[in-house]
């Protein structure tokens, strides 16, 4: 059963389903427009000329939602299903179910298109799939009120309606057009214009020659310098005060920047950091780049080192908190070990209080398990 609940529908709206024979879609036998997907299968197939059993669907189409925020997909299946939304994959199990239970978040904006591809398959005897969203906590209470958990059809279509792909925004455009043949009717008015500076070109010849009578400014010079030399004795004391702290900023102006490509090798070395799974050891990829990062920073000894460690945000957080400093930690020790001195380094473990994003997958939460490494002075 595939429930994604819709209402009414017309000819664009809805999701089209491939029906295959076998579980691994061995045999095309036809396709059809779900404007309601809400399908069971028990002593009849899906399509008239096949079983309830043996055999696999592939479900393509659009969805739009009615406000930004984060959507909870819920799916009840019997036996095999694998979705994924705009490219984000939700579930994955392909394999015999007996009627699981699995919820995702995901995070959708308002507007958007965004493209549904699923796969489901049913083995023996009956089968069953149930996919439905809950609208995200920063919906209006009025929508919720009338919402009752079900998707209307007007939120699926397989192609995307002309009027979103050119909305009327954009057919102020037309005006913009009428705006040019306006400054083509401008154009005429111009080339007098032009006609009349071709004459201004030889005054501009006037202009060269005047260039001669400026060695009559250079004695005008003279006396500059002269008024130069004069003051030279009063400020002599005055200029050698200024002086002396002037070579002080000069030498920190040279050391403050930090070498651009010192900051490059950190952030490259940062993102290749990998450790044992629920674990604070180092994987041996890691050790390239920290080895080079070693090595630079023995170059610059007045360089600081901060090493920050983040998990995810799942599971205790006092324990993950633990992992992130241990993580840290351990990236410190080899650092250390390379000849960086302790006292340049300081660790800190976050937990799972910073992530880099909120989507509940796997490939996000790998993102949000990291070490950074940031420089100072």
């Amino acid at each position: 059963m595939i429930c994604l609940l819709t209402l009414s529908a017309n000819a664009q709206q809805g999701l089209k389903v491939d029906y295959f024979e076998g579980r691994n879609f061995d045999r095309f036998i036809g396709s059809r427009t779900e404007t309601k997907l809400d399908l069971k299968w028990d002593r009849l197939g899906p399509l008239p000329n096949m079983g309830p059993s043996e055999f696999s669907a592939r479900i393509k189409g659009l969805i739009t939602v009615p406000v930004s925020g984060n959507y909870t997909f819920s799916v009840r299946v019997d036996d095999g299903f694998r979705l994924s939304i705009g490219g984000v994959k939700l579930f994955n199990t392909w394999q015999d179910n007996d009627h699981v239970s699995l919820r995702r978040k995901l995070y959708l904006e308002k507007d958007r298109y965004y493209a549904i591809e699923a796969e489901y398959y049913n083995g023996i005897l009956e089968g069953e799939l149930v996919l439905i969203w809950e609208l995200p906590q920063n919906a209006p209470e009025s929508l919720k009120r009338s919402w009752q958990g079900t998707v209307s059809a007007n939120w699926f279509s397989q192609t995307i309606p002309l009027d979103r792909i050119r909305p009327k925004t954009e057919m102020i455009v037309i005006p913009e057009k009428k705006s040019e043949l306006i400054v083509k009717n401008k154009a005429p008015i111009e080339a007098p214009v032009l006609q009349e500076r071709k004459p201004i070109s030889p005054p501009k010849k006037k202009e060269a020659l005047v260039v001669k009578p400026k060695p009559a400014i250079k004695p005008v010079k003279l006396p500059k310098q002269v008024a130069v030399t004069k003051p030279k004795p009063r400020t002599t004391e005055a200029t050698k005060s200024p002086i002396a702290p002037r070579p002080k900023p000069r030498v920190t102006v040279q050391n403050n920047p930090l070498p651009d490509s010192l900051i490059v090798l950190s952030q490259r070395t940062a993102s290749r950091i990998g450790f044992v799974k629920s674990k604070a050891e180092l994987l041996p990829a890691s050790f390239p780049g920290l080895d080079s990062l070693a090595q630079k920073l023995n170059r610059y000894p007045f360089i600081q080192v901060e090493i920050n460690g983040h998990t995810d945000y799942i599971g205790d957080s006092t324990n993950n908190a633990k992992l992130s400093f241990k993580r840290a930690q351990a990236v410190a020790s080899y650092l250390i070990e390379k000849g960086i001195e302790e006292s340049r380094l300081k660790v800190q473990g976050f937990g799972g209080k910073f992530p880099l994003s909120f989507v509940d997958t796997e490939a996000e939460h790998n993102r949000n398990r990291r070490v950074e490494i940031r420089l100072y002075r």
